[in-house]
C-alpha cells in the first residue's frame, strides 16, 4: 500500500494558513496609518543611531583566531612583535642613498613615524633607530655598534663606513634595498592607543602617513619618491574611496527610481518601493550602532545589498498590485490582495536571504563573523 499525506489533512492545514493570513491582512489594513507612525519614529531612532555609526576596522579581526598558527603567534605576539604593520619607503630617484639630502629625510621620516599615534616606539626600525645594530668578528673578539654612529656625518668616509655595516649587519635586503637605492621606516600598531586607552584610528593613521609622504615630495622634489604599505594604510584607502562609494550610491538611487518609474508608470508608484529600501538601510545602519558594532570597511557594500533586495522585493508588490487592479479592483483592494499574494512567498524568501548570510558564522574570522551578523 502507498503511503503518502491525507489530502483532507494538507486541504486543512493550506485554509487554516490562509485563514490567518487573511485575518492579518484585515488587522494590518485597518491599522495602517497606526503601523505607519509607528515606522516613522522607529525609522528616526534609527537614523539616530545610523548618525553615531562609526568606522571600526581592526587587523585582528581579519586573523583566523582558532588557527593554530594564529593561537601560536598570539601567544608570543608581545616577546616578538606583530604582524600588523606599516613600511614606509624611500627611494633615490638617481643614483643611491648615501646623499646627504636623502639621510636627513630619512631621519626625519624615522622621527615622524615613530611618533604616530598608536605606534610601538621601541619596535621601530630604520637604519637611525639604535636596536639596528652590526656585530662582526674581530682579533680580539666580537665587536658591534649603531649602524649609522652616533658621530655621523655626511661624507664620503661616513658614508662607506655606514655602507660597510649596513652589510655586516644583514640588513641589506630587509631595511636597505639591495642595490643601495632605498631604505624602509617598519613601525609596528597597537590596537589599543597607549596613550588614550582607546581602540586605534586606523584612519588617523592613514592620515598621518600621507602627510608624510606629501611632505617629503615636495620637499625633496623629484629626488626621492616615497611609497606605503600595511593594514592601516589600507584601511585609509578605503576610507577615502568610501566618499566615492556615497556618490555612486547616490547615482544609484537616482538610476534604479528612473528604472522603477519607467516600469511603474506612476511617480507614486515607484517612490514607494525606493522610500522603503532606503528606510531599510537606515534600519541596518542604525541596527549596527544598537548592537555595538561598528562599520567595516570591509562591510561597505552591504547597504548596497540591503538597498537592491529591498527594491527588488518593492517591485514585485508593484507588479502584483497593478495585475489586481486590471482585474477591476479599486487601490484599496488591490493592495490586500496582493499583500495576501506575496506575504508568504515574501517570509520564505526574507528567511531564505538570512540563513544564507548566517551560513558565513562558520568561518571563523571575525570580520566575516560581523559581516554575517550585519547583512542577516
Amino acid at each position: 500500500m502507498t503511503m503518502g499525506a491525507d489530502p483532507t489533512t494538507a486541504r486543512e492545514n493550506s485554509t487554516g494558513i490562509q485563514s490567518a493570513l487573511a485575518r492579518f491582512t484585515l488587522w494590518m489594513f485597518r491599522w495602517r496609518t497606526q503601523l505607519i507612525c509607528g515606522f516613522a519614529l522607529l525609522t528616526g531612532l534609527m537614523a539616530w543611531f545610523a548618525v553615531n555609526l562609526r568606522v571600526d576596522a581592526s587587523f585582528n579581526k581579519t586573523l583566523p583566531r582558532d588557527h593554530d598558527y594564529i593561537r601560536t603567534f598570539t601567544k608570543h605576539q608581545r616577546d616578538f612583535g606583530g604582524a600588523n604593520r606599516v613600511l614606509v619607503a624611500l627611494l633615490a630617484q638617481q643614483g643611491d642613498i648615501f646623499t646627504p639630502a636623502f639621510f636627513a629625510e630619512l631621519k626625519r621620516v624615522t622621527d615622524e613615524v615613530t611618533f604616530l599615534p598608536a605606534v610601538d616606539r621601541p619596535q621601530v626600525q630604520s637604519l637611525f633607530t639604535p636596536n639596528v645594530r652590526y656585530i662582526e668578528v674581530v682579533k680580539d673578539g666580537f665587536r658591534g655598534g649603531n649602524v649609522i654612529p652616533a658621530d655621523f656625518q655626511p661624507s664620503p668616509e661616513k658614508f662607506n663606513e655606514v655602507r660597510e655595516n649596513i652589510i655586516k649587519s644583514g640588513k641589506l635586503g630587509q631595511l636597505v634595498a639591495n642595490d643601495f637605492t632605498g631604505a624602509i621606516v617598519s613601525a609596528q600598531l597597537l590596537e589599543i592607543n597607549p596613550k588614550t586607552g582607546e581602540k586605534i584610528d586606523y584612519q588617523v593613521v592613514a592620515d598621518g602617513l600621507e602627510q608624510i609622504r606629501r611632505r617629503v615630495e615636495q620637499a625633496a622634489g623629484a629626488a626621492i619618491r616615497v611609497h606605503i604599505i600595511g593594514f592601516a594604510k589600507v584601511i585609509g584607502d578605503v576610507g577615502d574611496g568610501a566618499r566615492g562609494v556615497l556618490s555612486l550610491f547616490a547615482v544609484s538611487i537616482f538610476v534604479t527610481t528612473l528604472l522603477v518609474w519607467n516600469y511603474a508608470g506612476r511617480w507614486k508608484l515607484a517612490a514607494a518601493p525606493i522610500i522603503c529600501s532606503l528606510v531599510a538601510v537606515v534600519w541596518q545602519l542604525g541596527t549596527l550602532t544598537a548592537l555595538g558594532y561598528g562599520m567595516d570597511p570591509f562591510s561597505i557594500l552591504v547597504p548596497f545589498l540591503v538597498f537592491a533586495i529591498g527594491v527588488s522585493h518593492g517591485v514585485q508588490k508593484i507588479c502584483t498590485f497593478r495585475n489586481e487592479m486590471f482585474k477591476g479592483h479599486d487601490g484599496p483592494s488591490a493592495a490586500r490582495a496582493a499583500f495576501m499574494q506575496l506575504i508568504l512567498p515574501g517570509i520564505v524568501a526574507l528567511l531564505t536571504d538570512t540563513v544564507g548570510f548566517i551560513t558565513m558564522l562558520v568561518i571563523k574570522i571575525p570580520t566575516i563573523q560581523e559581516l554575517a551578523i550585519t547583512a542577516s
